[in-house]
């Protein structure tokens, strides 16, 4: 019995020291290997191989089973849009908190701001998008043209796209995108005498779809943005003060670590989020300044006599300042999402600004594009690395993941708020790992 209790014993120790042989193996550096690399590679081969099992499951399971809570999300949608924005607007109250604002007051005008923000970029892009595609199907006949006339709008359109529309460039590209959208309707009719075929072109706009409809729909997302703000301004004073509320109930054995713990993910979340929302208003208003300056320059020393654009001063004035505002606010908040943020919010721009750039050589549009993109190369170039330092930079590939996998959940709200919850997890791992050496 002595013997084998010993054999067992003598087992289980080199047992024991081929299992820590082992972690040591992948956890050093020994005879010029990097062990520690190939320890990185198994991490990441599993941690794919993990994400793929999971998405596998899921299509397994099938949509159906997750139906009713997709219908309770879609129904808790705008107290969820106004808890994640208060979320990422606490650093912005926390800032004026700290300026000895009482924090129910910071909250009212942090909301109130955002809510008008919001207003301005969904109700004037709906404006600019609008009439500039107006003024491209009707040969440049701006919204005023249709108030002070009465003229129909469609059928002014089918007449313009049935005539000079089919003399070629930009506006025939698109009437053919339009056709194979199925949002415009081509008739091909034969002329016998003269052996020639005619193309008729109609609009295709509304079918189906009632007045009612149509209000019921927008009174809806309405409301929707109302009990957002609502949320948002009840909760941005709770968010300022969860650290300290959750510290409150943790246990006193552990609540040093976890306080630690705490000020460590809310000091990264608040950095990250300011310096992003500094560097979001600072690109904004150089873009909006830029583009200013385009369109008074398009206007006077550049102006060709008949060669306009939709940031020309000689046709409608609030069209063009509400342009420039929006176009701003547009690119500050995509500028929020790293690496597409550009992209989401210059493309838009610069294709509204070519549907009615009748100036030579669509200079206009280029102008607009150029100061897109100089100003997102310089924030990227210096605002970045100054404003948010190297601590909060993460890897790009993760955050092009992060991206991907909250984009694809969540739509543009999941990007806005992906590289934030990657930067706080970011804190949570090197916490860890500098008090456990895990890595």
């Amino acid at each position: 019995m002595i013997l084998e209790k010993e054999k067992q014993e003598t087992i289980q120790e080199k047992m024991s020291s081929r299992g820590s042989s082992l972690i040591s193996f992948f956890k050093h550096k020994e005879d010029g290997l990097e062990y520690k690399t190939i320890n990185l590679i198994i991490k990441v081969i599993g941690t794919l191989v993990g994400l793929a099992l999971l998405i596998f499951i899921l299509q397994t399971i099938g949509e159906s089973v997750f139906q009713p809570l997709f219908t309770f999300l879609s129904i808790l949608s705008p107290f969820i849009a106004g808890i994640v924005f208060a979320w990422l607007l606490t650093p912005v109250e926390s800032a004026l908190v700290a300026r000895d604002m009482k924090p129910t007051t910071a909250a009212f005008v942090v909301t109130v701001i955002g809510v008008f923000l919001l207003m301005i970029l969904f109700g004037g892009f709906a404006y600019v998008t609008a009439s500039s595609i107006i003024e491209f199907l009707t040969g440049g006949k701006n919204i005023g043209y249709f108030i002070n006339t009465g003229k129909d709008v469609v059928s002014t359109i089918n007449e313009y796209i049935n005539s000079d529309a089919n003399d070629g460039g930009v506006v025939k590209l698109a009437i053919q995108g339009g056709v194979v959208f199925g949002l415009i309707e081509r008739s091909t009719v034969v002329n016998s005498s003269t052996d020639t075929v005619i193309n008729t072109y109609e609009l295709i706009i509304g079918t189906g779809t009632s007045l009612t409809d149509v209000i019921s729909s927008a009174l809806g997302y309405f409301y929707k943005f109302v009990i957002s703000a609502v949320v948002v301004g009840f909760m941005l004073p709770n968010f300022s003060n969860f650290g300290n509320s959750v510290k409150s109930i943790i246990p006193k054995n552990v609540k040093s670590e976890w306080s630690n713990f705490i000020d460590i993910v809310g000091a990264s979340f608040t950095d990250y989020m300011r310096g992003a929302l500094m560097i979001a208003s600072i690109v904004g208003s150089v873009i909006a300044v830029g583009i200013g300056i385009v369109s008074v320059l398009s206007s006077t020393i550049f102006y060709t006599p008949g060669s306009v654009s939709i940031l020309s001063l000689h046709g409608d004035m609030f069209t063009v300042i509400v342009s420039i505002i929006v176009f701003g606010i547009l690119c500050a908040l995509t500028n929020l999402i790293p690496y597409a943020g550009p992209f989401i919010g210059g493309i838009p721009i610069v294709i509204l600004v070519l549907l009615n750039d009748q100036t030579p050589g669509y200079w206009v549009s280029w102008a607009v594009a150029g100061v897109i993109v100089v100003t997102q190369s310089l924030e990227s170039l210096f605002l970045q690395p100054v404003v948010m330092g190297r601590a909060t930079r993460m890897h790009p590939v993760a955050i092009l993941l992060g991206l991907t996998i909250f984009g694809s959940l969540f739509g543009i709200v999941g990007m806005l708020v992906s590289t934030p919850i990657l930067s706080v997890g970011k804190s949570v791992i090197n916490y860890y790992n500098e008090k456990y050496d895990i890595f």
